[in-house]
């Protein structure tokens, strides 16, 4: 047990969310310490195993998405000049699953940075691996800037959802009758529900992240 507790101080969660489950048998059964190639690879393995996960989420919430969009199309073509609560609640409906996806693939990202985060603190010799840049604090940053997720991808990957909420956003002022007023007032009228939205999704996203950062301030102080 002393082995895996060096190399996820949560095991329990290793064992219950993530496949790498003959590596965390054969671990806890060894009577020395890994070796720090061992520990690496192992927590390597958890952070790459986030990735398919992340990417069927991604492809799951398209497709659910997909449904939401036909049936906002179908319904104002049904009734273009109406504005009723069903519009209102099914743009609702859009704008939280959206968020949601959101947060899940924040959270993905989080995950495997926090993996990552734990194979540098592995002490090997130095080489030019892709984890010296999680290497807290020798990397320079702080802890939050250390696990935040922050690659170009991940920004190109939450663009989707944050369209997805401004198209919401724009059937929510059809439904609220928001359709009426005349010019820049409309335009003002989405600019500021979606403002509303985005700030709301950075506040959680905030949250999460310090939440977890918490949680690791704790781990470095326990084995300090």
């Amino acid at each position: 047990m002393k082995a895996v507790g060096v190399l996820c101080p949560n095991y329990l969660d290793c064992f219950s969310n993530y496949g790498e489950i003959s590596w965390c048998i054969k671990l806890y059964t060894m009577s020395k310490k890994p070796k720090p190639i061992e520990a690496y690879s192992v927590l390597s393995n958890f952070g790459l195993t986030e990735a398919p996960l992340t990417w069927t989420r991604y492809a799951a919430f398209l497709v659910l998405e997909g449904f939401i969009l036909a049936g906002v199309k179908d319904y104002l073509s049904k009734a273009p000049d109406e504005a009723d609560y069903l519009l209102v609640l099914i743009s609702l409906l859009g704008i939280f699953i959206t968020m949601l996806w959101h947060l899940l693939n924040m959270l993905g990202w989080l995950n495997q940075n926090e993996f990552y985060y734990y194979a540098a603190k592995v002490k090997m010799k130095e080489f030019r691996l892709p984890t010296n840049k999680y290497k807290y604090p020798q990397n320079g940053l702080s802890l939050s800037a250390t696990i935040k997720p922050n690659s170009e991808i991940y920004y190109v990957a939450q663009a989707v959802p944050y369209l997805l909420i401004l198209v919401y956003t724009t059937t929510l002022a059809y439904g609220l009758n928001c359709y009426d007023l005349n010019g820049w007032c409309f335009y003002g009228c989405v600019a500021g529900l979606m403002a509303v939205i985005v700030v709301g999704v950075y506040w959680l996203e905030q949250c999460l992240l310090k939440r977890r950062v918490r949680k690791l301030q704790e781990e470095i102080k326990n084995t300090d």
